[in-house]
């Protein structure tokens, strides 16, 4: 009798359906969570779920836990992902953003049988961490090569308002601030041309990339370790849960399936009976449960590869896959069958291990941005060569006819964004619109006076035949 007694007080506190969630204090942006409580033998195990539900990205933000109980004791508690610090008596998590049906969670376990979640307060605040915001690193570049540089824009009468970010060699990397792109430029001591030379810009941008890296102290192996976690935590709620919907002998993949393994369990046939309703909630639960098992597949191949051999495209494909797979787990969290039935008990992922390694990766991916902007980078100094270029035989001072500078924004703060569509254009208007400088027909006005010399020579013809038909 004491067992199921603990049984009812388990499923009434692991309901996480969204009617149970509460929206959090102290956080401007909308924000829920749930409490729930696993109490086994002198051992009781408190887990606190934040959601996003909403279709924007929250901010990072602050998750602190407070209680009047007289045992909540910080420095006395067991954490799966320690606390960030602890003010007084509450301990407090600095979590990176959610994006859309992501979840994340904190838990903690004390020792004894002790007070409900409900009296354990959450609340969140936002915080600056992990905006996405790639600060670019300038290095120091000889003034005399810059001045070339300004030299040549002045020539071509384009804006002289640039910035070096990195010379090597004879070449140098620029920032062009009113038209809001980067260039290469070639110095040969005298002068300054732009650089169209595929090889020689990727090399030089790549070389500015791996010295713009930033010294990081991530812990690159926690991905692994939290996705193996993972696999090792899930299977023993998963295992019950298809035990119970005799999926564990009988696949469930349409409904005459599914009917004959829940049918296979008299527990399950008792409600099976009932309709396709349920039948319909195994089979959604089994493809999610799939999907997560796929994904955490995918997931754990690509971490093991970054804590190997560790790099910027590793580190972000590791961390878009763990986000596909926190929104195919939270999907199983709120699928019917946990949620609305309460049949199942509610799957363990481990989801504080896993929140730790996403800081991890942002943390080195904040590092190492200018890696992730090398491309970029790279594309806008190739397409900015071409058009800086003036047309050959064109005169520099007609360059600037159709010259209007954008409005470029700083890339220290926004080198995440695409780059301005504005400032090629620009620059393509100010090398393909211009009059043609010699004094010479253009060639497509040769064309439209050599036809017009062919219509009359034809109309004379056609004239003369006539005529002499006449006669």
């Amino acid at each position: 009798m004491k067992v199921l007694a603990i049984l009812a007080f388990l499923v009434i506190f692991h309901s996480v359906s969204a009617a149970n969630y509460t929206q959090l204090s102290g956080y401007p942006e909308p924000l829920f969570s749930s409490s729930s409580i696993q109490a086994q033998q002198n051992l009781t195990t408190y887990e606190f779920r934040i959601y996003n539900p909403e279709n924007i990205p929250t901010t990072a933000f602050r998750l602190w836990l407070n209680s009047s109980f007289d045992w909540f004791n910080p420095a006395d508690l067991t954490y799966m992902l320690a606390p960030d610090g602890v003010v007084g008596n509450s301990p407090y998590w600095d979590l990176p953003p959610l994006l859309p049906n992501e979840s994340t969670e904190v838990s903690f376990s004390v020792r004894g049988a002790v007070g409900m979640p409900q009296s354990i307060s959450v609340t969140a605040v936002p915080i600056d961490n992990w905006s996405g915001n790639c600060q670019l690193q300038q290095f120091n570049v000889s003034g005399t090569d810059l001045s070339l540089v300004a030299d040549f824009l002045n020539e071509t009468n384009r804006s002289q308002n640039l910035t070096g970010y990195y010379e090597s060699g004879a070449l140098l990397l620029a920032y062009l601030q009113d038209y809001g792109t980067f260039a290469v430029f070639s110095i040969n001591g005298t002068a300054a041309v732009p650089v169209d030379d595929q090889a020689a810009v990727t090399a030089l941008v790549s070389s500015y990339a791996s010295e713009a890296a930033q010294p990081s102290a991530a812990n690159l192996s926690l991905p692994y370790y939290a996705l193996l976690q993972t696999q090792s935590l899930k299977y023993g709620p998963e295992h019950a849960c298809y035990v119970l919907t005799g999926m564990d002998t009988d696949p469930c993949v349409n409904r005459s399936t599914c009917l004959y393994a829940c049918f296979s369990v008299p527990v399950c046939s008792d409600l099976g009976s009932n309709g396709w309703s349920f039948i319909d909630t195994i089979q959604a639960y089994n493809a999610s449960v799939y999907n997560v098992n796929q994904l955490l597949d995918t997931a754990l191949a690509s971490s093991y590869a970054l804590s190997t051999a560790p790099s910027y495209a590793t580190a972000q494909t590791t961390l878009d896959e763990m986000t596909a797979l926190n929104r195919a787990e939270t999907s199983v969290i709120f699928q019917p069958l946990i949620a609305s039935y309460g049949f199942c008990a509610p799957p363990e992922y481990g989801m504080p291990l896993q929140t730790g390694a996403t800081r991890e990766l942002l943390d080195y991916l904040d590092a190492n941005c200018a890696q992730g902007q090398a491309g970029r980078i790279t594309n806008e100094s190739l397409h900015a060569a071409v058009l800086l270029a003036p047309p050959p035989g064109n005169m520099a001072g007609n360059v600037s006819a159709a010259v209007q500078p954008a409005n470029a924004s700083n890339p220290t703060v926004t080198a995440q964004s695409p780059a301005n569509a504005t400032t090629t254009q620009d620059l393509a208007n100010a090398t393909s619109a211009q009059p043609n400088a010699t004094g010479t027909p253009a060639p497509n006005d040769v064309v439209l006076i050599i036809a017009a010399i062919v219509l009359l020579v034809c109309g004379f013809l056609l004239g003369r035949i006539a005529a002499r038909h006449m006669r």
